[in-house]
């Protein structure tokens, strides 16, 4: 078993058990469909003298993507 099959299988079942903060259509919409890990892109600072390097992650595949911008948002609006 793959470690995010896992780790999906946790987020799923602490999602459905959560029926107060979120109804069922928000419940499919949070969960991630094809899970995987986050990758690393680097991207190389041409106009600089120096050629830095600056590491670059897209973590929008990421199992807890949607969970975490759900759950800030739903913050930002209680403490606003």
């Amino acid at each position: 078993m793959i470690p995010w099959d896992s780790f999906q299988n946790h987020i799923q079942q602490t999602i459905h058990q959560c029926h107060l903060i979120t109804d069922r259509h928000q419940q499919k919409y949070l969960l991630q469909i094809k899970p995987a890990a986050p990758k690393l892109n680097v991207m190389i600072t041409i106009h600089k003298n120096n050629n830095q390097i600056r590491p670059v992650i897209n973590s929008i595949q990421h199992p807890l993507y949607k969970l975490a911008g759900f759950l800030s948002n739903t913050l930002y609006e209680l403490t606003d």
